[in-house]
């Protein structure tokens, strides 16, 4: 009978253990997919908004705040998770030189815990010569 009571309390303690390190995992997925979504959007989008007319006349870098805004709506949502959701401040877009500033936060309801899974980055790139 005690030996029965050993192996269900190793098996519930397991269970335990399984589900805190899937809550765990799921936290550090979306901590990496939206450091990356915001990385290679950011990227993408200030080489898509430098105006080339600028560069090529007057050698100087210039970017199309209006490109900017749109670029970074399409771009984030097709690098972005469904399953989490996003709130995007634009902190800056500097026109000359190109810069660009986010700050962005995920949150996803769909954790074992009752809590919400939270994260925030932010970032700034800037295009220099």
């Amino acid at each position: 009978m005690s030996s029965v009571i050993k192996i269900f309390g190793l098996i519930i303690i397991i269970v335990i253990v399984t589900l805190l390190s899937l809550e765990y995992q799921k936290k550090i997925v979306i901590n990496n997919d939206l450091v990356e979504s915001v990385k290679g959007t950011q990227t993408k989008v200030i080489y898509d908004s430098i105006k080339l007319g600028k560069l090529r006349v007057d050698n100087t870098l210039e970017l199309d705040e209006e490109a900017v805004l749109k670029n970074w709506k399409e771009s984030f949502s097709a690098n972005s998770d469904l399953n989490v959701n996003y709130q995007i401040k634009i902190v800056a877009i500097n026109i000359n030189p190109p810069m660009i500033a986010v700050s962005v936060n995920a949150s996803s309801s769909r954790s074992l815990s009752k809590n919400k899974l939270i994260s925030n980055y932010d970032n700034v790139i800037i295009f220099d010569r």
